[in-house]
């Protein structure tokens, strides 16, 4: 990844003091930080640092000039497919040679993977939508907001026609699907009928295939579709169509000629004002802070901005509301917007320039990218050309360096498009102004030789870098230690490295046998850094020293489990209550025993109903002391394949979920971890225990049971451990 490279005209500003275009809505916020960076023609990336009385955030805008010529917006899905498994952003974007990108639609991530609005690519539908906002481009370029509509038409010569609501899904009870080579799915369907591109006659299709009960569809050709029925009255329908059968597709949606278009929702703004979307996913996430992704667009469709803001970090960026996200598209200049996939889908990527992939600018809430269904991208549509200049940067990012220690510089090149040009090595030359202070070798490698300052330059052919000032230290301001989480677990090690930064922020590069390491307590650390924990649960304090800057840290070794409620008498209980996803669901809590006679919680449910993903809760409010690791319960299962999850909710108020199991795929008693993640907001209030059935066709009924819940800490047990959980309001 490289460092991200100030843009002229916003690096003035950044000297004058950049303005945040303050929200409508929102208090007033300082900027603390903000850095400005060309990606390609007519497409510009800024993050923002506030300050807000409600905490900090971090705001990410994209910027999209769609006039210029070089400018085009594309749609990639995971993998090029429609169901199967979900791809990080980044590989999307990188698969098309995007500069930017974003993640779009809302999917079904504990299923088959597949997005739940509309998507087409390339004027071709290859998923239905679902009422919800979708971002559509036109074969004209014009980017327009809103739900699309569609209807698909199949007709033959005779007059029969077919009305075919899904594509490439299984799940619209109209029991057809037109089927494209992207589908990716198995087999679900009674009969399918195979569409060949008639070359006779331009738009049409000839049926060149019929299959009664298939036991795998038809492996589709480019061009080729699937009409597939499901269920006697669609089979009989579809039936009427007979192989050598002449017929047409007809698409007809609004808006009219759609080349791109993805899913996602809510509406936020409709010409110039908020919205309150009746059609918006997920509306109980509407006045939640959590991280979110959106797009606006300005009133004359010249200007589109794609906005990430990070979230469930309430020392580094809290998060905003849906309406709190209108309202900053509205201050970009936005007349429209809507919102994207929020949570942990949320990101955003940029090619910095001189790179050839994506990295992904924000912090995705999960800790790590998460997969995703598809994607909004934007392209750099300009050819190759020769070199037109050359970058440097220092690799991590490093602007200072301690006496006797080294920086690896790295040079990349654009053309006059902002096009990333692959760099041969043996061609670049490296250079300093100063060798008394420090020098480079032809691999890049600089060697600090003398406190002072150096400015280093690469030189391609007859182009020059700008001089990169790298300022030789001999000692560092401040120390800190990188590569502790949360515990080390007995035995096992981590590779700790110490980070070294003047009084201004900058960093400075350190050599690893330039650190002394030290460490009392229950561990040990070798001369380059790597702790290893002891064989029991205790504590370390681990030194790092570098030139006249010390660091130390405490690292919890081991775990030790701590008793939230036994579930095994009628007080611990009677704090839980039965609830359900719908009315179709029922069951309840009680204190029966478990088929072996152990006393425990226990849940019984019934999912009657199709068509929708079903749950059925035992809920509870048990408060958790401390910061835990994991949460354990015992689990008697039932063998039914449900899902088993579980809740908690953060002292911000949010709700996060947790899955215990992917199938409950066995009888009888078993423990169960779950893992709690770094994010979670302390303390925590632990609210329900649930079964689920995402099989939108199973109807089944059942029982588990659960007892010995605990919450597992870092480190060693003491008496200042938390008490057991009571139950809370």
């Amino acid at each position: 990844m490289r460092t991200p490279t100030v843009l002229p005209l916003l690096a003035s500003l950044l000297l004058a003091g950049a303005t945040f275009p303050q929200p409508a809505s929102w208090p007033a916020v300082a900027v603390t930080a903000h850095a400005a960076e060309a990606v390609g023609p007519g497409v510009s990336y800024d993050r923002w640092a506030l300050q807000t009385p409600k905490g900090p955030l971090v705001v990410y805008i994209t910027t999209v000039i769609l006039t210029d010529p070089h400018v085009a917006l594309a749609v990639a899905t995971h993998g090029g497919g429609i169901v199967g498994q979900d791809e990080p952003l980044t590989g999307m974007a990188d698969r098309a040679h995007a500069e930017a990108a974003i993640n779009a639609d809302y999917f079904d991530i504990n299923g088959s993977g597949a997005p739940l609005n509309v998507v087409a690519i390339g004027g071709r539908f290859i998923h239905q939508p679902d009422g919800a906002a979708a971002l559509a481009v036109g074969a004209d370029g014009r980017v327009t907001l809103g739900p699309v509509t569609l209807r698909t038409t199949l007709a033959d010569r005779s007059g029969s026609s077919l009305q075919v609501g899904a594509i490439n899904d299984f799940g619209v009870n109209d029991g057809l699907s037109l089927l494209t080579p992207e589908f990716g799915g198995t087999t679900d369907a009674d009969l399918e009928i195979v569409l060949t591109p008639d070359t006779a006659v331009l738009g049409s299709y000839r049926v060149t295939g019929a299959v009664s009960d298939p036991q795998q569809l038809a492996q589709l050709a480019p061009g080729q579709v699937g009409i597939a029925a499901r269920g006697a009255d669609a089979v009989g329908r579809l039936s009427s169509f007979a192989s050598g059968d002449v017929v047409t597709l007809a698409y007809d949606s609004t808006p009219q000629s759609i080349e791109y278009a993805v899913g996602g929702g809510p509406m936020l703004l409709q010409g110039g004002s908020l919205v309150t979307d009746a059609a918006a996913p997920a509306p109980q996430e509407t006045d939640v802070r959590y991280p979110v992704t959106g797009a606006g667009i300005s009133a004359d469709g010249a200007t589109l901005w794609l906005v990430a803001v990070d979230g469930r970090a309430p020392s580094r960026s809290i998060g905003i509301t849906r309406p709190m996200l209108g309202s900053l598209l509205g201050a970009l200049g936005a007349s429209d917007a809507m919102a994207f996939d929020s949570g942990g889908s949320t990101e955003m990527a940029v090619r910095h320039l001189g790179d050839f992939d994506t990295s992904v600018v924000n912090v995705p809430s999960d800790g790590r990218e998460r997969a995703i269904a598809d994607a909004l991208l934007v392209l750099n549509t300009a050819p190759s050309g020769p070199v037109a200049r050359v970058l440097l940067d220092a690799v991590g990012g490093d602007e200072a360096v301690l006496v006797g220690g080294r920086i690896r510089l790295l040079a990349a090149a654009i053309d006059a498009d902002m096009q990333p040009v692959a760099v041969d090595a043996a061609s670049v030359g490296y250079s300093t102004d100063a060798p008394a202070v420090a020098t480079v070798d032809g691999d890049g490698l600089l060697t600090a030789k003398a406190s002072g300052r150096a400015y280093a330059s690469a030189r391609m052919g007859a182009a020059t870098s700008a001089p990169v000032a790298i300022d030789v230290v001999g000692s560092p301001d401040a120390l800190s230690i990188a590569g502790y989480g949360r515990v080390v677990e007995t035995g096992a090690s981590a590779p700790l490295t110490a980070v070294a930064s003047m009084k201004d922020g900058r960093h400075v590069a350190v050599d690893a046998n330039a650190v002394r390491w030290s460490v009392s307590g229950d561990g040990r650390v070798s001369a380059g850094g790597a702790f290893t924990g002891g064989d029991t649960a205790g504590v370390a304090s681990v030194t790092a020293r570098a030139g006249d800057a010390t660091a130390t840290i405490d690292i919890l070794v081991g775990e030790h489990a701590q008793p939230v409620s036994p579930l095994a008498d009628a007080q611990s209980i009677s704090a839980w209550r039965f609830s359900s996803s719908a009315a179709t669901v029922d069951g309840s809590v009680d204190a029966a025993p478990a088929p072996d006679g152990t006393r425990a919680l226990h849940l019984d449910y019934s999912f009657a109903g199709t068509g929708s993903t079903r749950a059925a809760y035992a809920d509870t409010a048990l408060a958790i002391g401390g910061e835990p690791l994991a949460f354990g319960v015992d689990v008697y299962g039932d063998g039914n394949g449900e899902w088993l999850r579980g809740a908690y909710r953060n002292a911000d108020g949010i709700v996060d979920s947790v899955t215990l199991a992917r199938r409950v795929d066995w009888k009888g008693w078993k423990t169960l971890r779950v893992d709690l993640p770094v994010q979670a907001r302390w303390p925590i209030v632990f609210t329900r225990l649930y079964a689920v059935e995402t099989r939108v066709d199973s109807i089944e009924a059942g029982d588990l049971w659960f007892r010995e819940l605990t919450a597992i800490y870092a480190g060693p047990a003491q008496a200042a451990s938390p008490p057991p959980a009571t139950p809370t309001s």
